[in-house]
């Protein structure tokens, strides 16, 4: 048979150099000598010097066995160790490597189906290659750990960080949509009362224009009463001239006033409108319903408004006798004195600092 060059020896998988070498008969293959001898032989296994390898070590095997003495009967189901097989469950999975237990049929971790293992002695292991163990030298103890596999009790890192990271991930998910949630309610009821509190701000506030306003426009409307009186008085007292008038009966005698006083009443129209629109503000529903105080702001609002209408229509649209409208004038300024002084007692002053530090 021609000489065959093999590059690499195919039991330490080593390049062949210099050193000395075997052809092996049956196939040709080239060998390391020191590798031949270790192995006793070609490791091809479809090689013809393979098989005769192997069976004359099965009949030293044999042949040993039977020349030594027996001190216990196996049972006869035991006595070929070459159909010698029992199935057992692997101790690990085949997939990740787990722990597996015995009545287990799927990995509690990858799902993986347990598929059960040959337990076969199988005399006929062959030599180590350059370390590496050929496949009949794999134990098959259920019990065997193999390389690369974690011990017992030990669960692989890769996976068990990946699933510890993905719980952590949701976790933290749940936690910052639970937060957001939390915080955004907290925040609505923040935003709710801080602009409930600005709304009662405003509300005293508007309060005390209006007390201003009615103090003020009162006062005006007091002094025109007055004027339209002494203009009276004038033609009760018979005199046809006064303050540069003809005064000759109670009309003529309240036109005259009227007209003296033109720039005054105009005022007195144009704070009233100012005075109507706060009092709608004020009357409406209040910023809290529950406040005590805010509840008796509106009450005393609503006292002087009633009060000031009796008097702004007695004095702007004046009718009546002399002494009617001398006594409704003073009746109307002595009431809405009356309420101008609740009011100074129940509406705060915005500007009083002394009131806030108290």
């Amino acid at each position: 048979m021609e000489e065959t060059k093999n590059p690499i020896c195919p039991i330490c998988q080593k390049e062949i150099g210099e050193q000395e070498t075997i052809i092996c008969p049956g196939c040709g293959t080239v060998y390391h000598k020191e590798c031949w001898e270790t192995s006793h032989g070609c490791c091809i296994e479809t090689c013809s010097e393979y098989r005769k390898k192997q069976e004359t070590t099965e009949q030293s095997v044999e042949a040993s066995v039977e020349t030594e003495p027996v001190e216990q009967e196996l049972p006869t189901e035991q006595t070929d160790l070459k159909e010698q097989t029992e199935m057992v469950s692997p101790s690990f999975c085949q997939n990740c490597g787990s722990p597996i237990q015995e009545s287990e049929n799927f990995c509690s971790l990858c799902g993986h189906p347990v598929q059960p293992i040959s337990n076969q002695f199988n005399p006929n292991a062959g030599i180590p290659v350059d370390g590496q163990p050929q496949p009949d030298m794999i134990p098959t103890d259920p019990n065997f750990i193999p390389p690369g596999v974690p011990p017992m009790g030990m669960t692989p890192q890769k996976k068990s960080k990946k699933k510890l990271v993905i719980i952590l991930s949701i976790v933290l998910a749940i936690l910052l949509i639970a937060g957001g949630i939390a915080g955004y309610f907290i925040y609505s009821s923040i935003q709710a009362e801080k602009e409930k509190q600005e709304a009662i701000a405003q509300y005293k506030e508007d309060a005390y224009s209006y007390y201003s306003a009615i103090v003020t426009n009162a006062y005006q409307v007091g002094m025109l009463g007055s004027d339209y009186v002494d203009y009276w008085d004038a033609y009760i007292d018979g005199k046809t001239y006064y303050e540069g008038h003809t005064i000759y009966d109670p009309d003529s005698a309240i036109a005259a006033a009227r007209e003296d006083n033109a720039d005054e009443i105009s005022a007195i129209e144009s704070t009233d409108g100012i005075i109507d629109d706060l009092y709608d503000n004020l009357s409406g529903e209040l910023p809290d319903p529950e406040d005590e105080e805010l509840q008796k702001i509106q009450q005393v609002v609503e006292e002087a408004q009633t009060s000031y209408d009796e008097l702004y229509n007695t004095v702007i649209y004046i009718s009546g006798s002399y002494i009617t409208y001398i006594s409704d004038l003073n009746q109307d300024l002595k009431d809405l004195n009356s309420v101008v002084e609740d009011m100074k007692s129940v509406i705060p002053n915005p500007n009083d600092t002394s009131s806030k530090e108290a």
